[in-house]
């Protein structure tokens, strides 16, 4: 090649270089803002940041979308109870129940938030549901030592229920909302039951 020639070359600029990359940068900028993150992440991120009020909300904006995401439902279950938010885990619980009647832990949170508001019949049907595991069994002896506390503290405070107790305690005891699976247990357990309760009963876990 003579001289001629090789002035004739036409060598690409660093321009032209650079502009042939800059497609392929919009490219990839455009397909990150397509992709869409997961709506559970942000629930599961404020989870791990103990931010249960939040996470609770993001889990209802998530089902707002999607109400039958199981995941988001079982986070929203545990961070009402987190939160406190005993009537509120008693719906949660009651919609995860029609979607897997078969998962005996939301029969268990759901008797759990039902002592909590002092609904023992109702905590102890949910309880009898849950399955014959040894936590299910724990948890039935616990509610079972609450409500025998309970009404030691009736017996010893108030007369017409001792006089009803003293008719017939399975009556009088149905008659204030108490409901033992296995039986109302005799008197003999009552101090027991008033013992266990201070030492054992915050708020079922």
């Amino acid at each position: 090649m003579n001289i001629e020639d090789r002035d004739l070359v036409v060598r690409p600029s660093k321009t032209r270089a650079s502009q042939r990359g800059k497609p392929s940068t919009r490219l990839n900028a455009k397909s990150a803002q397509s992709r869409k993150p997961d709506p559970l992440s942000r629930v599961t991120m404020l989870v791990r940041l103990g931010r249960h009020a939040d996470a609770a909300l993001a889990a209802e904006e998530v089902l707002s979308m999607d109400p039958q995401n199981l995941a988001a439902m079982e986070i929203w279950a545990k961070m009402l109870w987190q939160t406190g938010q005993m009537s509120e885990v008693v719906d949660a619980t009651r919609r995860l129940i029609v979607l897997n009647p078969y998962e005996p832990g939301y029969h268990v949170l759901q008797a759990s938030a039902l002592q909590c508001l002092g609904r023992y019949g109702e905590a102890s049907r949910a309880y009898a549901r849950a399955g014959d595991t040894p936590e299910v069994q724990e948890a039935i002896a616990d509610l079972n030592a609450w409500q025998a506390g309970l009404v030691a503290a009736l017996l010893a405070t108030d007369a017409v229920f001792r006089a009803h107790y003293a008719q017939n305690p399975s009556n009088a005891c149905s008659s204030r909302g108490f409901s033992f699976l296995g039986g109302t247990p005799g008197p003999e357990r009552w101090l027991v039951g008033s013992e266990r309760r201070e030492s054992l009963f915050t708020r079922p876990s």
